[in-house]
């Protein structure tokens, strides 16, 4: 009841509440009173809870420890929403690797039932993965899926949370769809209204408040964002609170009210700096430096926006890396510091080919070239750039940023005479109209209905030479087909710019594009010198004359071959000549097939999941098995993380090999690796030993040392055998992973420190946990990323290549001909159970070869008599004190000389043994193998093992 209690309250957003229903839980003594499943139960409630609160460590924690008894209990139902918990919270870290992995699991283990609740909540989640990895169309397809199996819901605020991250992607697809983005959003704020969630209802108007500011609502958007905020206030969300203050920030900047700017946008930083949400702070800081900007304080923005640029490349933001170059590069025009500009904008152009999708960038950066085009007196080259700015806005649907890019447009000095004086057309004055009274822009409506000056002197001598002839159109056609070129990093931006460059330069009267999938009626995509009716009207004569001969009244259809099923039509009512049109549509073709071949390529590498194939991961990490490839995949998804890591396993199992490779795959691999045994040193002198300590802190301490941390500053510190750290150091550790922070003894201050902890442990730190050895909430900080080394008797087919690659560098390393292990070493070598793992195996090929006469073959005889004794190999168990002790094998089992028999005769002597202890309880004997009782059921009746009626 208390569980249902606690999660009808976080379904309220009243986490503190439901931290306190169910807090008794977290103490072991009364945890203990409750049947395994109750137990389950409660454990997946404190993690979800706690995730909710932002204690991850613990909440991760929690999770795995309910996933441990679900998994005992065979209970898939209970495993599922433990695995979608643990996505949830992967992904509230930024794991998105291990988030998914998580969330696919849940989907798994639920695909076939007809839960379509809990179906629909993972599907929401992966897509936030997604959309947080940068992939907004399967973002969207995620979305769209958890909609579809949310039809009917009688749960307000899942479908509201579906509708509200729809609305968010059709935001960021820049794509124009802000007015179906309205939609979704205004649905998603019935919903929550009506689930009394009131913090997901904040954040559905401050994202309905950031979208109606793109489109130019302004006065809506300051409604939607200031109740956003009041509602986040209320709730104590201070990411909640962030967001919508700064999109007022925003709107007031560009309405002139640059005090309320200033004012709201600090106190989004100190909200944001409060939480540690480094995104939403580099974010803040550009519009605080625009603040800046607005205000001629030139000097603090330029320092602010390398504040910005510094803190986004540190969290690799790089889209707001780019926005930060961009920004600078603006600044640096208003200076007049032209070179730097520049300079910017080409750093800018190289994250922008990287994530062709920043649309938006992508169109600033045009329109700062055409300035500094219009300042080198290139006038042509400047016309074509802030074209191509204007095309790149309107396909995201920003009216400001329109309104901005017209405003060079109808400068004369931006085209030269000639070029941009007649009337504009009817959209650009609509956009101009609709933006009149901001401040930035009343100027571009005086530009534009400004006469054209009469005399040439008012162009500076060298833009003469940049002038189009009349009737030359070759020089203005290269620059048309580079505005195409640049346009194909995106289908849909190709096709706008397409129709824009017909609109602008070959007088054609009424321009359609349309769109048409197989046999299906051509639909129209853009639009240009008709309304919605005339177009719908002249798309069904287009079809027409498609299904009959071809023929139209007027005008003609061009068919835009991409090589795909799809076609693309454009319509033209005054057709141009052919020399001129044909090569644009030309270049057309050739980007939509390259944007075709660039989504196929990406398809098929999602698609292709197999496993890596490598032999070598460092050196001395031989790849040889699906344990171990599994293991690589864990490192590979944490590459890019400087995430505390946990690897666990028995002593030889290669420990610190896993984390020199996940150092060698970080990003701070051209750092320093630096292992450290916490056994190894004494406990009186290894708080000095790590946080170093001054001269005459102690007796002894003759003069200063930085200590093991200090000394692995922005590299990798390896905590080998954490398990054994002293108890009265554990809370300097914590505080260490916590704040970055280390105090040496005799400093009066801390200092911070730059460190990627990885730790490593053969013991069983839940059970030190348990007996008070270790402290709690240092295990959970280290805990966030769990890597299980597996004993190499759990990965017998890498025993054979394992002992063959040792075999061969000791002959080597001896100088001795290659050595060859003959098929009984081999089956010896496999059959046995290897308790100290890889180094054993490592020793025992170094003593065969130091043995063996040079070009021979090793025998089983050859081999160490405990590998060989009783036939040569051994039956193992395990007791309570994790020691292992040997029982002798059958003479059935002396008899075998195949690997598959022979491993099959220790498996079912391992699982008889195993049943005998437990009385026949297959629970109790599962347990102890560690695998699942229906994993159990599994391999008895592939063993043979007959069951009997006593097992429970």
């Amino acid at each position: 009841m208390r569980a249902r209690l606690a999660q009808a309250l976080e379904g309220l957003a009243r986490y503190d509440d439901a931290l306190e229903t169910v807090r008794r839980y977290d103490e072991p003594a009364v945890l203990a009173t409750l049947p395994p499943r109750a137990r389950a139960i409660v454990k997946l409630r404190l993690g979800w809870v706690n995730s909710w609160l932002r204690n991850y460590p613990r909440a991760i924690a929690r999770l795995n420890e309910a996933i441990k008894i679900y998994r005992e209990s065979d209970d898939s139902d209970g495993l599922a929403q433990s695995h979608y918990a643990l996505g949830r919270t992967y992904m509230e870290i930024h794991e998105s690797s291990m988030a998914r992995d998580h969330l696919e699991r849940a989907i798994d283990l639920q695909r076939l039932t007809s839960n379509h609740h809990f179906l629909a909540q993972v599907y929401l989640r992966l897509g936030t993965v997604e959309f947080n990895e940068g992939d907004i169309a399967k973002a969207s397809d995620f979305w769209e899926r958890a909609r579809e199996l949310a039809e009917g819901s009688s749960d307000d605020n899942l479908l509201g949370l579906i509708l509200m991250n729809l609305g968010v992607a059709r935001i960021h697809a820049d794509r124009g769809e802000r007015d179906r983005a309205t939609k979704d959003l205004e649905r998603a704020i019935f919903f929550f209204e009506r689930g009394g969630h009131r913090a997901f209802l904040a954040q559905a108007h401050s994202n309905l408040g950031d979208n109606l500011r793109f489109a130019g609502e302004w006065e809506r958007s300051l409604e939607h964002s200031r109740q956003a905020f009041e509602l986040a206030k209320e709730v104590g969300d201070a990411r909640g609170m962030a967001d919508p203050l700064i999109t007022i920030a925003e709107i007031a900047v560009r309405q002139g009210r640059n005090d309320e700017a200033y004012s709201r946008i600090n106190e989004s930083l100190e909200l944001l700096r409060k939480i540690e949400d480094r995104w939403g702070e580099s974010y803040s800081l550009r519009v605080l430096a625009g603040v800046y900007q607005r205000t001629n304080h030139s000097t603090l923005a330029v320092k602010t926006l390398r504040d910005a640029l510094h803190l986004a490349t540190i969290i690799k933001d790089m889209r707001g890396v780019t926005a930060s170059h961009l920004l600078l590069a603006e600044l640096h025009i208003a200076e007049e510091r032209f070179e730097q500009a520049g300079e910017y904008i080409e750093l800018a152009r190289g994250g922008l080919k990287a994530d062709p999708s920043q649309l938006r960038s992508s169109g600033l950066a045009q329109r700062l070239s055409g300035r500094l085009e219009r300042v080198r007196g290139r006038f042509a080259e400047a016309q074509q750039q802030i074209a191509q700015s204007i095309s790149i806005f309107t396909a995201v649907a920003d009216l400001y940023e329109i309104g901005l890019s017209h405003l060079g447009m109808a400068d004369p000095r931006a085209a030269g005479r000639g070029s941009g004086g007649a009337a504009a057309p009817r959209s650009r004055d609509r956009a101009l109209h609709e933006t009149r009274r901001r401040p930035d822009l009343t100027r571009a409506v005086d530009l534009q209905h400004r006469p054209e000056p009469e005399r040439d002197d008012t162009i500076p001598p060298v833009a003469a030479a940049s002038l189009v002839p009349p009737g030359d159109h070759k020089a203005s056609d290269v620059l048309l087909m580079q505005r195409l070129l640049d346009a194909s990093a995106s289908r849909e931006l190709l096709l706008q710019e397409l129709v824009s460059i017909v609109e602008e330069n070959l007088e054609p009267g009424r321009v359609l594009l349309l769109e048409q999938q197989g046999t299906t009626d051509a639909t129209v995509t853009l639009a240009r010198g008709c309304d919605a009716e005339a177009s719908e009207a002249l798309a069904r004569e287009i079809n027409w004359a498609i299904a009959s001969d071809g023929r139209m009244a007027s005008g003609a259809v061009f068919k835009l071959d991409d090589r795909t099923d799809d076609k693309v039509l454009l319509y033209i009512e005054r057709v141009p000549p052919a020399d001129r049109l044909r090569p644009l549509l030309r270049q057309v073709e050739l980007g939509l097939e390259t944007c075709a071949l660039r989504e196929s390529s990406r398809r098929s590498a999602e698609s292709d999941v197999s496993r890596p194939r490598v032999e070598t991961v460092i050196p001395g990490f031989i790849l040889a098995g699906a344990a171990m490839r599994e293991v690589i995949e864990r490192i590979h998804k944490i590459r890019t993380s400087d995430v505390t890591v946990l690897i666990t396993g028995e002593s030889g199992t290669g420990k610190e090999l896993v984390a020199r490779a996940i150092h060698a795959g970080s990003e701070r691999r051209r750092a320093v690796f630096l292992p450290f045994n916490c056994t190894a040193t004494p406990k009186e002198i290894i708080d000095s030993q790590l946080f170093g300590h001054r001269r005459g802190s102690f007796t002894g301490a003759t003069s200063n040392y930085p200590g093991i941390i200090r000394a692995a500053e922005g590299g990798t510190l390896f905590l080998d055998e954490i398990g054994d750290l002293a108890l009265e150091v554990q809370p300097k550790l914590l505080r260490f992973l916590e704040s970055g922070e280390i105090q040496p003894l005799g400093e009066a201050k801390p200092a911070k420190v730059d460190v990627r902890v990885v730790a490593a442990t053969n013991s069983d730190l839940e059970r030190a946990v348990e007996e008070g050895r270790f402290r709690e909430d240092l295990f959970h900080r280290l805990n966030i990323i769990r890597i299980v080394v597996p004993p190499l008797r759990e990965r017998r087919e890498e025993i054979p290549v394992l002992a063959d690659h040792f075999l061969k560098h000791f002959a080597e390393r001896l100088g001795k001909s290659i050595l060859t292990l003959t098929p009984d070493a081999m089956v010896s070598l496999t059959s046995y159970f290897w308790p100290g793992n890889v180094r054993q195996l490592r020793n025992e090929m170094e003593r065969v070869a130091a043995y063996a006469v040079a070009d021979s073959k090793v025998a089983a005889t050859d081999l160490s008599p405990e590998l060989t004794a009783s036939g040569g190999g051994r039956r193992y168990e395990r007791n309570s004190d994790r020691d292992a002790r040997y029982v002798g094998r059958t003479d059935q089992d002396r008899g075998s000389r195949n690997l598959k028999e022979a491993t099959a005769m220790f498996e079912r002597n391992l699982i008889e043994t195993a049943l005998e202890r437990s009385g026949y309880s297959l629970s109790r004997a599962a347990r102890e193998l560690g695998v699942s009782r229906r994993g159990l059921h599994v391999k008895m009746a592939q063993l043979g093992i007959s069951r009997s009626s006593d097992f429970a």
